[in-house]
């Protein structure tokens, strides 16, 4: 996982970009969920942003995180991850050639961000409570099915939908 040095404005923005794989955004130093339910300042002991902080903590424990992280600047970054020189970024708008190019599928580069996030989404159903007809493998398999469909845009969906070019 490759990050940049940040700190911009109330929180650390690679943390936050986590939190919103789990359906929270922040407005300056609070986090809220999708559904608005849920507001939390960036210092609740156990709250999306300290799990977050924790979770890179442990990325960057177990070596996976860019030693460069701590120096590198966006640009840098953003060139590494555009020409696969990274499993994951938590930015999923780095542009073209995204991970997800032609050149690197061929290369077998790029996919661990599929993983990551439908184990985000895999958390989420695990937390709702579906129907007794979808519980288990059923609510698996609709929610692979939704996860699937949203990565067509990787795929170029987009540019041969509406015949443009990104």
């Amino acid at each position: 996982m490759s990050l940049f040095k940040d700190r911009d404005g109330d929180v650390m923005q690679n943390a936050a970009s986590i939190c919103s794989w789990f359906g929270y955004t922040n407005q300056g130093s609070v986090f809220i969920s999708a559904d608005g339910k849920d507001v939390q300042p960036a210092t609740k002991e156990g709250g999306i942003y300290q799990q977050a902080l924790e979770f890179l903590n442990k990325a960057e424990s177990m070596g996976l995180v860019d030693p460069d992280s701590t120096t590198q600047d966006w640009d840098t970054m953003r060139t590494k991850v555009t020409n696969g020189k990274t499993m994951l970024s938590i930015w999923s708008w780095l542009g073209k050639p995204r991970m997800n190019s032609d050149e690197n599928k061929a290369k077998g580069v790029g996919f661990m961000l599929a993983m990551v996030m439908f184990s985000g989404v895999r958390k989420r159903v695990e937390a709702c409570d579906p129907p007794a007809s979808f519980k288990g493998l059923p609510i698996t398999l609709l929610a692979a099915a939704i996860t699937s469909l949203s990565f067509m845009g990787f795929g170029g969906i987009v540019e041969n939908l509406f015949n443009v070019t990104l």
